[in-house]
């Protein structure tokens, strides 16, 4: 059976790696929730600070706002989603393209995103959360 990046996946793989992913969006959607101070939770229990700048340094770092940014996307609150951390839905982006290139890698490259493309959308993403997190 090939192997991602060998050769192309089969059709029934495919279809597999797309209904994970939709799964994965219909649980985050169903079970993990971001509460009024933006606390992140996950089955109605609160998921613990992670982020090392703020743990140790009571300070944002560039990503902070990247889970409740996804979350919000999960959710279809697009603004709530950029408020959070614009990076999100430009990390939503790539994830996007990322798979399309995957899910068809024997389609003509003229219909999906070629390399320059994808280190495009992953630097303008670096950019967006730098910029976003001086600005805050």
């Amino acid at each position: 059976m090939p192997q991602i990046g060998e050769q192309s996946l089969t059709h029934p793989r495919r279809l597999h790696f797309a209904l994970i992913a939709l799964g994965l969006v219909a649980v985050v959607r169903l079970m993990v929730s971001v509460g009024e101070h933006g606390r992140v939770f996950v089955a109605g229990l609160t998921v613990p600070e992670t982020c090392f700048a703020k743990i140790y340094f009571g300070a944002d770092c560039p990503g902070c706002g990247l889970t409740r940014s996804m979350v919000h996307l999960a959710h279809g609150r697009f603004s709530d989603s950029v408020k959070a951390n614009p990076g999100g839905a430009m990390l939503a982006v790539f994830a996007c393209l990322l798979l399309a290139r995957m899910w068809f890698p024997e389609a003509s490259h003229k219909r999906l995103p070629s390399d320059r493309i994808l280190i495009s959308v992953v630097a303008a993403f670096v950019v967006t959360i730098l910029v976003n997190w001086i600005v805050r």
